[in-house]
C-alpha cells in the first residue's frame, strides 16, 4: 500500500525531529566524557576496558597508594593494574582472609572489589620496592644469575615463570617494566590463592612468596597493608 504524499511528509519531519535530537544526545554524551568524574566504572561491569589513551579523569576510583602529582606515569599503572584485577577477579575472590584487608568486601560491587585488590598490590609494592620498577637484588638468588634475582615492582624473577608454569616469555629487562612485572605478580597471587585459599601465609606454613604477607615473619608488614587498604572509603 502506498503512503499518500501528504503522510510521507509528515513522517519525514518526524524522522528529522528524532535525528536532531539523537545527535544532540550524542554531542552531551560525549561533552559529559570529556569533564573530569563523568565516566565512572559501572558497579556490575565484568571486565574493564580502559583505553591506553584515557586520562585518568575520566574514571572514577579510589586513588591508590602510589599515585602522586609528582609521578603521573602511575596513574596509568593504576588503570593498567585495574584491568588485570578484573580479568583474574575469579581466582582472586576465593581467597579466604580478603575480608581482613576490607571487612565490607563481600558486599561491594564487582568495581569497588577491583579498587580493592589494585590497593592491595600498590601497598605491597612499597615494601617490595618502594615503587621503583628498575629496582633489583640478589636477595634469595644466585649471585651469577640473574634470572634468580628479584626484580622490579613486585620483586619478582624470570624463573618463577617457569616453576609457576606461566608462558609470558619475560626476561629480567621485562619484569624492570612496571606493567608487565605486575602482570606476572596478579597472575603469582591467584595461583597462591588457588593453591592455599591465602593472601597472608601465617610463620611456620608453606607457600610464601612474599615476605610482606608474612604474619609472624621477619619482614612482615601484613598490618600496616591491611590497615592501609581498609582505610579505603568503600571498606568503611
Amino acid at each position: 500500500m502506498r503512503i499518500r504524499k501528504s503522510t510521507a511528509g509528515f513522517e519525514f519531519a518526524v524522522h528529522s525531529v528524532m535525528r536532531f535530537y539523537l545527535n544532540c544526545i550524542t554531542f552531551f554524551t560525549l561533552f559529559c566524557f570529556s569533564l573530569s568524574g563523568c565516566a565512572k566504572f559501572e558497579g556490575e561491569t565484568s571486565v574493564f576496558t580502559i583505553d591506553s589513551q584515557q586520562v585518568a579523569e575520566n574514571v572514577s576510583y579510589e586513588a591508590l597508594a602510589w599515585e602522586s602529582s609528582t609521578h603521573p606515569e602511575r596513574k596509568q599503572w593504576s588503570f593498567d593494574l585495574m584491568n588485570m584485577v578484573s580479568e583474574n577477579l575469579a581466582s582472586l575472590d576465593a581467597a579466604q582472609d580478603i575480608e581482613s584487608f576490607c571487612f565490607r568486601y563481600y558486599s561491594l560491587s564487582h568495581a569497588e572489589k577491583v579498587n580493592v585488590w589494585a590497593q592491595i598490590f600498590s601497598v605491597m609494592t612499597y615494601y617490595e620496592s618502594s615503587w621503583n620498577p628498575k629496582s633489583y637484588s640478589v636477595d634469595v638468588g644466585s649471585a651469577d644469575n640473574p634470572d634468580t634475582w628479584s626484580v622490579g615492582l613486585l620483586q619478582l624473577s624470570v624463573v618463577d615463570q617457569k616453576n609457576y608454569k606461566f608462558s609470558f616469555g619475560y626476561n629480567f629487562a621485562d619484569l624492570q617494566d612496571p606493567i608487565k612485572n605486575l602482570r606476572l605478580g596478579v597472575a603469582i597471587m591467584g595461583r597462591q590463592i588457588a593453591k592455599h585459599g591465602l593472601i597472608l601465609i601465617p610463620k611456620g606454613h608453606a607457600g610464601l612468596y612474599w615476605a610482606v604477607l608474612h604474619p609472624g615473619g621477619k619482614h612482615d608488614k601484613s598490618a600496616v597493608i591491611q590497615s592501609r587498604v581498609q582505610s579505603l572509603r568503600i571498606c568503611q
